[in-house]
């Protein structure tokens, strides 16, 4: 009991980094930040350019649309899926697959979005891998055997 519990803790914290890591993307004005130079040519001495810089901040979906909300979502609801799974009541081996289905789904998203927005959804990703073989360990005590590596 003690391993299945901890292995909903783990989920509940993936399931949450997920959401702080959608809600920063989605809203946080320092995600994109910019800066431009102008020339001001009046008030100077010939053959000098003062320049005025000027910056700027966005969030992600100032820059890329509302378009992005459903890609930066999917892994919070691929966390919830795994989070559901843990939470179900029962055996079988269908809840254990769909666990490591959600966790290999959340782990190729940061795979795939590395260098972009899949960094900031790590944390989440290997919270639920934690909640995955801390669930296959319970499922295997529960059963009275032992989990196979």
């Amino acid at each position: 009991m003690r391993r299945r519990k901890a292995a909903l803790i783990a989920a509940g914290l993936s399931h949450g980094l997920a959401w702080a890591a959608f809600l920063w993307l989605a809203l946080w004005p320092g995600t994109y930040q910019g800066a431009s130079v102008t020339p001001v040519p009046a008030g100077t001495p010939p053959g000098e350019v003062t320049v005025e810089t000027t910056y700027s901040t966005a969030s992600l979906i100032e820059v890329n649309g509302r378009g992005v909300i459903p890609i930066i979502l999917a892994p919070v609801g691929v966390s919830a899926i795994g989070l559901l799974t843990l939470l179900r009541r029962g055996g079988g081996r269908w809840p254990g697959s769909t666990m490591w289905v959600a966790t290999g789904l959340l782990l190729a998203f940061c795979a795939l979005g590395l260098f972009t927005i899949g960094l900031f959804y790590a944390p989440s990703a290997l919270a639920l891998l934690a909640a995955a073989v801390m669930g296959r360990g319970a499922r295997a005590a529960a059963a009275g055997a032992t989990p196979s590596p």
